[in-house]
Order: C-alpha cells, then structure tokens, then sequence
C-alpha cells in the first residue's frame, strides 16, 4: 500500500512537472510572438517615415531616369537633361527624408560632386567635323556616368545616417557593398508596403491622396469587367460592335512609352530600396566595432617579419632608382632616353609603376593588421613604412614624368587623362598615409574627398 501511494506521489509530480514546463514553453511562445509584433510594429513605424506621396512619385523619378539615361524622346533637348534629373532626383531624395536628422554637413559634399559631375556630362562638346556635325565625346565618359550613380547611392547612406562610423572613413569598401548589393535587395518589398500601409492608415495625413489611390486601384480592377461588357454588348449589336472596332482602332498603342514605365519600375524600385532599407534598418549593415575586432584578433606575424619584409622592398626600390636614376632626370627635362620613341618611353613599365605603388599600399595594410606588434607601439616598422610609402611617391614621380611627356607629345585622351588622375590620388595617399602613421590618426576621409574632388573637373573635358 505505501508503494502505491508512492508512486501516485512520484507521477502527479511528474505530472505537475510536464504541465509546468508546457506553460514555461507556451511563455515562450507567446513572447516570442509579442516581440515579432513589436518588431513589425516598429518596421512599419519607421517605413511609415517616408511619406506616402514620395513612395508613388518614385516610380515618375524611375521613368525619367529610363528617359534621360537610356532613351530620349525625339522632342527632347540634346543637352541639360541629365543635370534636371540629377535635381529632381535630390529634391525628390531630400523631401522622402525630410523627417530623418541630417548627421552631418557631408552629405551635402557628395551631392555638390553629383550635380557638377550631371553638369559636366550635359555640357556641349565642340564641333570638330562641321560637315558631318559630329561632337567630340566627353573625356570621362562612361566613368562619369558611374561615378554619379555610385556618388547619389553612397549619399543615401551618408544622409540617412548609415555609414558604418557614421562619416566617411576606413569602412569606406564595406559601405559601398551596403548600397550596392545589400541595401537594394533587403528592401525591395518596402515600396509595396509603404503603399498598403498608407491605403489602410484610416488616420493618414495624405487623406486626399488615400483617396486617389484607392479609387485608381479600383479602377485597375475593374478595367477586366468593363472591357468583357463592352465585348459582350458588342456581340449583342453588330453597329454597337462596328462604333468600339472603330474606335480601339483610332487608338495608337505607344510600346515605346510602356517599355520606358515598366522599366523605370525597375529602376526606382533600386533606389527606393536603398533609401527605404536605410530608413527602417536603426543601425548600418556592418559594425565596425566587430569589423574592428575581428581584425585585431587575426595578429599573428611576428614583428621582424614585418621589418624584414620592408627591408626587402626598401633596398628593392633603392637599387631601381640608383639603375634608372638618369632616364628619369631626362624624362622631366622632357628628353627621351636612348633609341625609344616618346610613345614607347610612356608606356614601358608605367601601368607596371602604379602596380607596384598599389602592392605598395597592400604591404602596410597587411603589416597593421597581421603584425602582433602594432605600427602604432613599433618605432621601427612606422619608420619602415615611412621610407616604403616615400619610395612610392618617387615611383609616382617616374610614372607622371613618363606620362607627362607623352602627354605634351600627343595630345590628352580619356585614357592619359584617367591615368594621371590616379597617380595624383595615389601620391596623395601616400603623403597622407605617411602623415598619418606619424601622428597615429586616420586620414582616410581625406583621401576619399581628395580623390572624388579632383575626379569631378575632368567630368568638364
């Protein structure tokens, strides 16, 4: 008997047991379930910062791109169209994000680089074959057309406050694949909710426009059930039939006009995206504090293998300069060494030269991250990277010359013009790298600005 009442003791207990750990879980549940509808919730809250109008007037902000970039009306004028897109566009950007705080003067920068880069690109070439009426093309172009794409996406993250320090800096790669790749992509729903959000919103302050859109939308849906009646009563009366043949026929179809639309849904659909993901997400795709991190955590080269590798360079480049030290006092002094023609001097081993500039950059940037000991707490590897970074500019110096004297031989093309506005940029890179190892502070903002800045004035050749 006292066995039994044991055992009835031990199963309601294990009894109680299971229905407590069912309520733990039910718990669970339910809370789980309340921060997914304080997460929607919140998503909606902030998708609904971006006014409704805004939302619909992108799809007019992605025809005029197809119109302006791809394919022009014949009664359009030649010139100045791209800089009135690039206008509407940032008012257009400016008034969807007028309730995000600006978090900072920069994104005033990049949007001055896009609209003079829109400018250059609709300035008027000059006239060199009068009869054929032919225009020279613009130096950049091509190059100007992406980097006003790629400036009016990284202004979206910068004026949404979703660079990844807040401004411009090291993270500068890691912000660009937000904009490019991610941010599109995450958010290309959002259009269509912003839409519904707006349709159900009883208490919308766009009450006018609520109505318009749901009125349109009712008229969508109803286009199907009037096109059947009138085919239906069509049948039923031959002259009823012959006076809607006659009229669906005086209609010109405009495919031309439908290609553009369908494809600039396409196309603001991108730049809605980023914008919109921008807005709901709190906080940039990367942390740079983990980015940071985890680059701390991957120091293992000891210090002398940073040392020696320098070293190596260092007497590398000391033994070219002392081989090729003459040719390159000709070079500036606009001479051509040798038997070589000028075009053959410029080209022998210039795009080599900016190579071993870039692998140049590659060596420090691997020496502070893999390097146990960091540059900052080394006198000897900062001094290292010093005199590897100067030879680099001596390396720029022997390219510019070189090109500086085909240049003044042969006239500019887009080309020379690209090549000597990236020795510029790296040159600058170097100086600034090198003053920035000495006073442990990152320049890497000023290099960008430096770099996009000098690019947008050859956007006017």
């Amino acid at each position: 008997m006292d066995t039994s009442i044991y055992e009835q003791i031990n199963t309601s207990s294990m009894i109680k047991s299971d229905i407590n750990q069912d309520d733990i879980k039910q718990s669970d549940i339910n809370q789980d379930i309340v921060k997914a509808s304080d997460k929607q919730a919140e998503i909606k809250q902030r998708l609904c910062k971006l006014p409704l109008w805004a939302t619909i007037v992108s799809y007019i902000v992605g025809f005029l791109w197809v119109t302006c970039f791809v394919g022009r009306y014949d009664w359009m004028p030649e010139h100045g169209m791209i800089t009135m897109f690039t206008g509407i566009f940032f008012l257009w950007a400016e008034l969807s994000l007028k309730s995000i705080p600006r978090p900072n003067k920069e994104c005033w920068f990049w949007m001055a680089c896009a609209i003079a880069i829109a400018i250059g690109i609709d300035i008027p070439r000059p006239v060199y074959d009068a009869e054929m009426g032919l225009s020279v093309p613009p130096m950049m172009e091509g190059w100007d057309y992406i980097a006003l794409h790629c400036i009016a996406i990284y202004w979206i993250l910068c004026r949404t406050g979703k660079l990844i320090d807040n401004k411009t800096g090291s993270m500068f790669i890691l912000d660009g694949i937000t904009g490019t790749l991610m941010a599109p992509f995450s958010g290309i729903p959002n259009r269509i909710k912003r839409i519904i959000y707006g349709i159900k919103d009883q208490n919308n302050t766009s009450g006018n426009l609520r109505s318009i859109g749901i009125t349109i939308l009712s008229i969508i849906f109803v286009i199907p059930v009037i096109a059947l009646v009138i085919y239906l009563l069509g049948q039923a009366d031959s002259t009823f039939g012959a006076l809607n043949h006659n009229i669906i026929s005086s209609i010109k179809f405009d495919s031309e006009t439908l290609a553009r639309m369908i494809f600039g849904v396409f196309v603001s659909s991108y730049f809605f995206s980023i914008m919109s993901s921008c807005v709901v997400k709190k906080l940039p795709a990367f942390s740079g504090q983990k980015v940071r991190s985890t680059l701390e955590s991957m120091r293992f080269l000891p210090a002398a293998s940073s040392t020696i590798i320098y070293g190596i360079f260092i007497a590398i480049y000391l033994l070219f300069f002392g081989v090729q030290g003459s040719s390159r006092i000709s070079a500036l002094w606009g001479e051509v060494p040798g038997t070589l023609t000028a075009s053959e001097f410029a080209r022998s081993g210039f795009f080599e030269l900016c190579t071993v500039m870039a692998i140049n950059f590659g060596l420090i940037l691997a020496g502070a991250i893999f390097s146990k000991v960091p540059m900052r707490e080394s006198r000897t590897i900062r001094t290292m990277a010093q005199i590897l970074l100067s030879e680099s500019i001596l390396l720029a110096m022997t390219a510019a010359s070189k090109l500086i004297l085909y240049i003044d031989r042969f006239g500019f093309t887009s080309l020379r013009l690209l090549s000597f506005w990236g020795i510029l940029a790296l040159t600058f890179g170097c100086i600034l790298s090198i003053l920035a190892i000495a006073k442990n502070k990152s320049y890497f903002d000023k290099w960008i600005w430096f770099t996009v800045a000098t690019f947008v004035p050859l956007c006017f050749f």
